[in-house]
């Protein structure tokens, strides 16, 4: 098996991953898919990270009131999830 190990910043990256691992302070305080992991916005917020611009839009519609899946991480992801 081939394992491909990605350090980044950049959450749209972090969107092609299988798995992110997020670390804080030398710790590691995440581990899981990137629909999981980016579920948690205000921990990732609180350490520093932001969403991709499709996960921030997709939360903003979840809070109001609007059935987005979890598993959105692209626009054309929220595009056909809204249509």
């Amino acid at each position: 098996a081939l394992t491909i190990l990605l350090i980044t910043q950049s959450m749209q990256e972090a969107c092609l991953a299988q798995r992110l691992l997020v670390m804080h302070d030398g710790q590691l305080v995440m581990d899981a898919p990137p629909a999981e992991v980016f579920l948690r916005r205000e921990p990732l917020y609180a350490f520093g990270l932001g969403l991709p611009p499709a996960v921030e839009l997709a939360h903003r519609l979840r809070d109001q009131g609007i059935s987005i899946p979890a598993k959105v991480l692209t626009i054309p992801g929220l595009a056909e999830a809204l249509c």
